[in-house]
């Protein structure tokens, strides 16, 4: 999972007690005051100074006066020292290319080299950063055998960011030694600096490490020790950590005593799949808790009103709708993550499908290079079910490695899990992926309460019958639906004669107030996806 640079993040927010106003804050226990810009005759004294230039930097970030800022320093004596805090600002104001390129004129500054490796850790790609990380050793060498290499205070910094970059990109490669080795020289150079904000981002990545191992319980302790840090001093750095605590608290059980209400609210909304309003100052995962709710609408639409869609335009249009509703989350996040990509992207593939677009295809298979989903058993068991429920929704596309892999690799994943982490996945089968819990029941042979009890909810649908929680559902048209369901799901319109019959189909959802529907035929289709093993079928029910 990549960190942005974050350079506001890796900067301490001021706090003061002169007497400016009071800035407010989100968080309403959290009171920070923004000390005035200095003038450019101080600026000239504390760019060269980390700790000083650090705070300057943050509070002109934190009260919106970057611009200001920049324009201040442009008044200043060109050099690497005042062009690299220009990039640092521009970089942070989104002008990621003109950063770049004004650090370009200095190449024998430790400063520069250490800062533009910051800034391009996270724009290269995996492959890439073994590169990245050789070119930095190499350059650092031929730097400290120069007449540059003067052991100002810049100097420091310049090595210091560059060792903090390293470690972000063993982070990315997964290599926890490498990264540990790097931040010890990170902390080896804040010392003389007095810069005390980087032991808050070595925590930062450190926690970030834990995460991409899928050491979540490790993470979990990291980002409790940032938050009661954080709070008082870093209100940015608090809030990033609020949210990763989130997902934490999701993925396992967690309980952090050190989270805002408007975190245990968003936690309790993931788990219970409803939006939540909690105008947190990241809005994260509440962006993912309306997606899961109009989720949650387009499934017991699709439930009720599948026989219908290709040939009333109405129904067909209101599905289009709840899709789009969807869809409009895929970009409103403020501050975004791995995590929360993947469970936007399950939505989108879910969406898709159940609306019978083959692009959820695409986006169903894009799980795979997701780096949480290789890393964290939870979210891994879940794309398994995620696919297989993309695929039962298009019965006629074709079938993949990865159906395969989710088919046998679906039940070992589910034992590995804690009891907490299996209820999670459960309450995603129960509310949106029915054949994805079917074939996990099918799996196990002795199943446990919990997943017994989660069967029964779901409507299974053969030619000879129609039965729910163990009983058969009189009047359900099964013989036709599993005649035309597998062309139905695929967009094709039933006759005005079989649309009459599904009529009965809607009653009997009514009826029941459920939505979860399993057919036969949907599952016959997997042996032509695959040339499914005895196994395959036996999860399947074939």
């Amino acid at each position: 999972m990549k960190s942005s640079t974050g350079i506001a993040r890796s900067n301490r927010i001021s706090i003061t007690t002169s007497r400016q106003p009071l800035a407010v804050h989100p968080d309403p226990t959290i009171v920070v005051e923004f000390p005035a810009l200095p003038s450019v005759e101080a600026l000239k004294k504390i760019i060269p100074v980390t700790h000083r230039w650090a705070h300057v930097f943050a509070a002109a970030d934190t009260a919106g006066q970057l611009g200001d800022l920049l324009g201040r320093l442009e008044l200043l004596e060109a050099g690497d020292v005042r062009d690299t805090r220009r990039s640092q600002i521009l970089h942070r104001l989104g002008r990621k290319v003109e950063a770049r390129n004004l650090l370009g004129r200095y190449r024998n500054s430790i400063l520069v080299h250490g800062w533009d490796m910051a800034f391009r850790v996270d724009e290269v790609s995996t492959k890439d950063t073994p590169h990245l990380l050789r070119e930095f050793e190499d350059t650092l060498e031929r730097l400290k055998r120069s007449d540059d290499f003067d052991g100002r205070n810049v100097t420091l910094e310049g090595l210091m960011r560059g060792h903090m970059a390293c470690a972000v990109g063993k982070i990315n490669l997964g290599d926890k030694e490498g990264a540990m080795q790097h931040f010890e020289k990170v902390r080896f150079y804040a010392g003389p600096l007095q810069d005390e904000h980087m032991e808050l981002l070595v925590l930062t990545e450190t926690a970030r490490l834990h995460v991409n191992l899928g050491e979540l319980q490790e993470a979990g302790k990291v980002y409790q020790q940032l938050a009661r840090i954080a709070k008082p001093i870093k209100p940015r750095v608090y809030n990033v950590v609020s949210v990763m605590s989130v997902w934490v608290a999701y993925l396992t059980g967690m309980k952090f005593d050190s989270l805002p209400d408007w975190a245990h609210s968003q936690v309790s909304g993931m788990r219970e799949f409803y939006a939540v309003e909690t105008h947190a100052p990241l809005n994260v995962v509440e962006v993912v808790t309306h997606a899961l709710q109009a989720l949650t609408h387009l499934v017991e639409h699709h439930a009720m009103y599948f026989p219908f869609y290709g040939a009333v335009e109405e129904h067909q249009a209101d599905r289009d709708e709840l899709v789009r509703k969807v869809l409009e989350h895929q970009h409103k996040a403020n501050s975004p993550d791995e995590i929360m990509d993947f469970f936007l992207r399950v939505c989108k593939a879910l969406a898709l499908a159940l609306q019978g677009s083959d692009d959820a295809l695409v986006e169903v298979e894009a799980l795979e290079s997701s780096t949480v989903v290789s890393t964290i058993p939870l979210l891994s068991c879940l794309r398994h079910m995620v696919m297989i429920q993309v695929h039962a929704l298009l019965p006629k596309a074709q079938g993949t490695p990865s159906l395969r892999v989710a088919l046998n690799g679906l039940r070992p994943g589910y034992m590995a899990l804690s009891d907490y982490q299996q209820d999670v996945l459960l309450a995603w089968g129960e509310r949106y992926l029915p054949y994805g819990l079917w074939v996990l029941s099918n799996s196990i042979k002795d199943m446990d309460v919990r997943l017994c009890e989660l069967r029964k909810t779901i409507i299974y649908v053969t030619e000879e019958e129609a039965v729910f929680r163990g009983r058969k559902i009189s009047r359900y048209p099964k013989t036709m639906l599993c005649r035309e369901v597998v062309d139905v799901l695929q967009g094709f319109p039933l006759s005005k004669y079989d649309r009459d019959q599904a009529l009965r189909h809607k009653k009997s959802l009514e009826k029941l107030k459920v939505s979860s529907i399993v057919f036969l035929p949907v599952l016959r289709r997997f042996a032509f996806k695959l040339r499914c093993t005895e196994f395959e079928r036996e999860v399947l029910g074939i």
